[in-house]
């Protein structure tokens, strides 16, 4: 950011940026005010037709980010409730696939591997096909396996939210085109 990583240097690099979002029913905006001759000034807020709102907008679950399971602690109540069928999801099967892949991944990692093993699995690249070769040895092998099909339940979920991001985007570009050609 060529004026700095904040809401001003934003706005001074290129102008205003207004967005709304939604958690728990409770709509929130941010960047509803902008900078002019170095004074904080209010942007009127734009109603937007519900038609629109709805179209726009899309519902993200925090699987969309990669990092997706180091935050898994902030969501264990949540994930058990869909596990134990308390809670709908609309990937619910996909995410209870994911979680017991990831239960039975550190299971192995905890009753199979010891030290030696550990240290050597955060040596390596862990991309690499665990059974090429007979590279590594057969417990080292399994863990891999167990790992990367973890990983290839999570690129599912995230394909999912990426495809509910691109459609926001393409709905949104449809509507401005429509708009501007009026």
């Amino acid at each position: 950011m060529p004026f700095g990583n904040s809401k001003e240097g934003y706005q001074k690099a290129f102008g205003h940026l207004y967005y709304r979002y939604r958690i728990d029913g409770h709509w929130y905006e941010d960047y509803s005010t902008q900078l002019v001759n170095g004074k904080r000034k209010n942007i009127p807020f734009t109603p937007l037709l519900t038609a629109n709102l709805s179209r726009w907008s899309t519902t993200l679950y925090p699987y969309c980010h990669q990092e997706f399971e180091e935050g898994i602690s902030l969501f264990e109540e949540e994930l058990q409730q869909i596990i134990q069928g308390q809670k709908q999801h609309p990937q619910a099967e996909l995410l209870i696939h994911w979680y017991h892949k990831r239960i039975e991944r550190e299971n192995y990692w905890n009753d199979h591997l010891n030290e030696s093993d550990r240290d050597f699995l955060v040596s390596i690249d862990d991309q690499q096909d665990p059974l090429k070769n007979d590279q590594f040895p057969p417990k080292i092998a399994q863990f891999m396996c167990l790992e990367q099909a973890a990983w290839q339940i999570e690129e599912e979920l995230q394909k999912v939210e990426l495809q509910k991001i691109d459609d926001a985007i393409n709905y949104l570009l449809q509507d401005v085109k429509q708009y501007v050609g009026h």
